[in-house]
């Protein structure tokens, strides 16, 4: 149609309908052009926000994580500490106690030494020894007695911060299969 008119009007018009035609064109490809660049940069908008916002929530949960195991680090420690305390505690209280167990062997002995010494006839002297027997037993009964306990009550301080430990481990290591 345009061929027509154009060759009703002379070369005059024919070049204004091109230019006008080539103008559209222009127009028209510098709209898509620029709608291509405004897309294009909404998109690397969008994709930079959605990157910075997934980094940020990574260095959140990297910065989570990291407190997180610094505390369990400084809580074994502070469990070390306290096995090491309560081990050391028993331990000073078995060394007394051994201590003591010589102390009262000792001054028990040197007292039945003296009476084995007085002893006149050889019956006061067999009386004298089953007496020093007896006494003898009856007191290593009495610290072993209270030996184990001060062992046992050294274990059972001891192990309990480590058990404590040993549960927050497990809750952990658990808590991350669940999540």
């Amino acid at each position: 149609m345009t061929t027509k008119t154009t060759k009703d009007k002379g070369p005059e018009a024919a070049a204004k309908a091109a230019a006008e035609t080539l103008d559209a064109m222009m127009a028209a490809g510098k709209q898509n052009a620029e709608a291509a660049v405004k897309a294009g940069s909404e998109a690397a908008a969008e994709a930079f926000e959605t990157a910075a916002s997934l980094g940020e929530a990574q260095m959140k949960k990297s910065a989570e994580g990291y407190k997180a195991a610094t505390k369990f680090g400084k809580d074994n420690i502070a469990s070390m500490n306290a096995v090491a305390s309560a081990m050391t505690t028993g331990f000073e209280a078995y060394g007394e106690k051994v201590a003591s167990y010589v102390k009262t062997a000792a001054d028990e002995n040197f007292e039945m030494a003296g009476k084995f010494m007085s002893a006149k006839t050889p019956e006061e002297f067999a009386a004298l020894q089953m007496e020093a027997i007896s006494k003898s037993v009856d007191r290593m009964v009495s610290h072993s007695v209270e030996m184990n306990r001060i062992v046992a009550d050294m274990w059972m301080q001891s192990a309990a911060p480590v058990k404590e430990r040993y549960d927050a481990a497990m809750q952990a290591f658990t808590k991350s299969f669940a999540a």
